[in-house]
């Protein structure tokens, strides 16, 4: 378990796609592609509104759901080569989250509801990779995808940490519904390209305690969560 001094320290698990990463608009377009391909129409802006934060296979429900017709069987497996490669041509780090990262001195971990491959791409293109180690968690391995707080109880089983030790940046509802449910302390992050003037205060009717508008402020954000976390602790 981490310690310092004898006390748990606090883990800071970051959702990745809008958080890490400013990934949200490209993933959407590369799904609108793929989708318009299979003769279904949504566009990019239609389908962030209802499925960011959600796993893949639970986009592509809603999707179905929303249109009233079923998706073709081609388009999960055409998803992530249409991803990667607008990925590969213009996916970058979140504006000064590599700085936080390497100034934070925490524990940290990622718990996201994209695919592993495509978290590994992301952190790698992001050069984020060397932060993390094996601390990667992905929906796919656990049963149900956010908002269930299932994937955000694994990391914390994983790193062997209590779910109250743990504080989540989120820029989805349905990731900071997900980390409330297992207990953990949620900051709403809202600097990624992707987010609306509404964004931050959907965030908080959700349960996220504060706000980080941009990586620049991130950093004393996430000191006051530890210190509010540790203090939950002791108690």
């Amino acid at each position: 378990m981490h310690r310092s001094r004898g006390m748990l320290l606090t883990v800071v698990i970051f959702d990745c796609d809008g958080v890490l990463v400013d990934s949200e608009r490209l993933a959407a377009r590369a799904m609108c592609n793929v989708l318009a391909g299979a003769g279904l129409s949504i566009s990019p802006d239609e389908l962030m509104r209802f499925c960011v934060g959600l796993s893949q296979r639970d986009i592509l429900a809603a999707v179905a759901d929303r249109l009233g017709r079923p998706v073709p069987e081609t388009v999960m497996p055409a998803l992530w080569p249409a991803t990667r490669a607008l990925f590969a041509a213009e996916l970058a780090a979140m504006p000064g989250v590599a700085e936080v990262l390497r100034a934070l001195e925490l524990p940290v971990a990622v718990a996201s509801s994209s695919p592993p491959e495509r978290i590994a791409f992301s952190l790698e293109r992001a050069g984020l990779h060397g932060h993390f180690g094996d601390n990667v968690f992905s929906s796919a391995m656990v049963a149900r995808g956010k908002p269930a707080p299932d994937l955000f109880l694994h990391a914390a089983r994983r790193m062997d940490v209590p779910a109250a030790s743990c504080v989540v940046v989120e820029d989805s509802i349905a990731g900071t519904l997900a980390a409330r449910a297992a207990g953990m302390r949620v900051l709403g992050f809202v600097g990624g390209s992707h987010s609306d003037a509404g964004l931050a205060e959907r965030l908080r009717q959700a349960g996220a305690t504060a706000i980080i508008p941009h990586w620049a402020e991130g950093l004393p954000a996430l000191r006051r969560a530890a210190r509010m976390s540790d203090l939950k602790m002791q108690r």
